[in-house]
């Protein structure tokens, strides 16, 4: 479904380091619907970029699309550590969360690569610039996939730790 979003030359400037500062254009960003689409199957991320480059501007939309994946499963693990770690009774409790942050955000960044493109347009403005909108996608069960495979130096839980994560899963979007 398409939807027509107004974007903020500011906005855009602060983004793309454009110096144009001027009033709302109102343009049609075709993967914009995605962003609302999120759900306990998969994780949405759009984004949009701004350029005189068609390429750069595709590049823009990318990073920012993949930000946004990034942010939720960072909010996802995060609740689910807290969760997780307010159930624990072991000593090592400081240890354990600090592991399990920095096996998050390990995992984040492999799961990027393997998020789809579902949408992918670039329209030129009237002032010869090109805007790309992206959207991606990445299945949720590759997050609970990729804590299955790890191991640890720490006793810690991962048939427990999982159903918490598929719980947080289903509450985010």
């Amino acid at each position: 479904m398409k939807r027509f979003i107004t974007i903020l030359l500011p906005i855009i400037a602060v983004f793309t380091m454009h110096p144009l500062y001027s009033a709302n254009i109102t343009y049609e960003l075709p993967c914009a619907g995605y962003e609302t689409q999120s759900n306990d199957a998969y994780i949405y991320g759009t984004g949009s970029g701004y350029d005189s480059d068609s390429l750069n501007s595709l590049r823009k939309a990318k990073l920012v699309a993949r930000q946004r994946i990034t942010s939720q499963i960072e909010t996802i693990v995060n609740s689910t550590t807290d969760i997780y770690i307010a159930s624990l009774t072991s000593a090592n409790v400081i240890e354990i969360k600090e592991y399990l942050h920095t096996t998050a955000s390990t995992i984040s960044k492999q799961l990027l690569v393997g998020c789809n493109i579902v949408c992918q347009k670039t329209i030129k403005t009237s002032e010869q610039q090109f805007i790309s909108s992206v959207a991606i996608e990445l299945p949720t069960k590759h997050i609970t996939t990729a804590f299955e495979h790890q191991s640890t130096p720490h006793n810690i839980d991962w048939v427990k730790y999982k159903e918490i994560l598929t719980t947080q899963i289903k509450k985010e979007p």
